[in-house]
Order: C-alpha cells, then structure tokens, then sequence
C-alpha cells in the first residue's frame, strides 16, 4: 500500500518562507492498494495537487473512481473539494463517505459548499459520478481491497478517525481529536460533574465521565494498536492549549502518550499549527523523537510529499 501526504497544516491554509518546508495546505492523505485501488481522507486544500497526479492516472480520460472518507466536515477538510479537477470528467466515479450527522445530512452539507454565491458550479452538476454514503461509528466499510474501520474521536460533532488496512498492512488517521481528560466533545460524549449540597457544579467529573474517559482511552489504543502509521493531531502544545482545551485538538506530549499505548511502527505528527512556523515544527518533532528513542517507533513530522510504500 502507498501511502502520501498532500497536507499536513490545521484549521487554514498558509503560504511563506516560513512554512516551505512542511507546506501549508490542509489535510490530504492518499492511499493506493496492492491492488490499483484509490482512497482518500479528507479533502483539504492538498487535494488539489492530488488532483492534479490522479489526472495522469486515467482520471483524465473519466476512468478514474476513488473512495473519499471524511474525518469530519469541518471547512479546512473540506475546502478543496471544489478544487479538485477529477470531479468535473464525466465517467469518473467517487464514493464519499461521512458520519451520519443528527442535524445535517452529507448531501447538503456538500450542495453548501458548492452553492452558487460561493462557487460558479453547483454540486449537483457535476459531471462524475458521485454516490454520497453516511455511516454510523463503530463500522467497518470494505472498498475494493481495503477495509477501512472507523470510530468517533474526540471532536465536534460527530468526527471519525480511521484505521486503513490492505493486505496486512495499515494507516490509522486520529486527527483532530482533544485531550479526553480535558473536554469531552463528541455528540453522546458525557461531560458531566459532581454538585455540591446546593446543587452548584463542582470541578469534580462525575464518575460516568471518569469511567467513559478510561473506556475511550482503551478503545482509542485498540483502534490503533500496531498500525504501521499513525497519524496524529500536535495542533497545540502544553503552553498553547491553555484556554483552548475544548477547541478539539492536541499536543506532542499526548502523541508521545498514544504512541507508549498502541506501538505503532511509525508516528507522524500532523495538524500543525497555521501560526507556528517551520522551526516550531521542527522542534516538536524532535521532542517526541527523544521521547520515543529506544521503542523502535519512527517518528516524523507530517509534509507535502511524504510518501511510504507499506
């Protein structure tokens, strides 16, 4: 399995010397089988370039079909999409994959964005295929020969983190996912805490929340429990996220934490703060590299054109 990275920049896309290195366009991973087959997670502003390679792949000529899966449907996740030229041959096919949501459906979240006063061509005309499916964590959808599970990961909403696996090899993408200990933001997550005699609210979690917190910790490293890679969120780090623990995103030191949990073979540091240079990329990366000497894990520091073949 081919595994690469079209953007590893968090929240907006960003230009300058500053953030040549990593790059700065927004979340794109692609995955091509053993056996031909395309995948994609999420469509930030990276998918554009991955536009542009699927074109010499028979995209071009309307031979093409990809399976997308979202994480969420958050704008820099999404804000590619329109920019994507295999979606306007006709006889391309893509399979688009959401969480099922309570309050919004995928067809209309996606119409939105292509809406008229925001953008010249309207979803619906498009000329590919385009088959809009939603899912309900926990699920295991097969495409071709990939089998992708997901689960919801600790963001707003309804947000998913996946593991990819072909042919015994995998990818686990767990982005955009908070500290649980500190916010719980998941639709369904409890977040409920104990109250003194006069019924005022304590900063004491009730222990449903304590026993949810220790379940999804489990659960989170049986998801991703050797993976060949893991992609994981470092928006933040433990001075910056003060203030912002229920923004939905992470630091290094939780990465390192996830990584002692489920022994991937390699961790790649993702999500990179748009207002953080390159040199402060280059630190957190060599922050977990330390920290994780000696386990074996290989660990990097998501950029445009990382590629691995599994």
């Amino acid at each position: 399995m081919l595994f690469r990275i079209y953007g590893s920049r968090g929240s907006y896309p960003i230009s300058g010397q500053d953030y040549s290195l990593f790059g700065g366009h927004t979340t794109c991973f692609y995955m091509r089988s053993r056996g031909g087959a395309h995948l994609t997670v999420d469509a930030g502003t990276g998918i554009r370039q991955l536009g542009h390679h699927l074109m010499r792949e028979g995209f071009e000529r309307g031979n093409g079909e990809m399976a997308l899966f979202f994480t969420h449907t958050h704008w820099d996740h999404i804000m590619g999409l329109p920019f994507f030229n295999p979606l306007f041959i006709e006889g391309n096919v893509f399979n688009l994959f959401t969480a099922s949501l309570p309050y919004s459906g995928i067809q209309a979240i996606f119409s939105g964005l292509f809406k008229p006063d925001i953008f010249p061509v309207p979803f619906d005309d498009l000329k590919s295929v385009i088959k809009l499916q939603e899912i309900i964590p926990p699920v295991t959808v097969d495409y071709k020969d990939f089998s992708v599970r997901a689960m919801q990961i600790n963001h707003n909403n309804i947000s998913l983190g996946y593991r990819v696996e072909n042919e015994g090899k995998s990818v686990t993408v767990l982005t955009d996912n908070a500290i649980i200990e500190l916010a719980r933001m998941g639709d369904g997550f409890p977040d409920e805490y104990i109250r003194d005699e006069n019924g005022k609210k304590t900063k004491e979690l009730s222990q449903k929340t304590l026993d949810f917190i220790s379940e999804y910790r489990t659960r989170q490293a049986e998801f991703a429990r050797g993976t060949d890679i893991l992609v994981c969120d470092t928006h933040f780090t433990v001075d910056t996220i003060v203030g912002r623990e229920t923004w939905g995103h992470s630091t290094p030191d939780e990465a390192i934490r996830l990584a002692h949990e489920c022994q991937p073979g390699m961790i790649i540091l993702h999500h990179h703060d748009p207002e953080r240079h390159d040199s402060h990329v280059l630190e957190k990366e060599e922050k977990v590299r330390k920290a994780l000497d000696g386990t074996g894990i290989k660990v990097f520091a998501g950029y445009e054109g990382f590629e691995m073949e599994l």
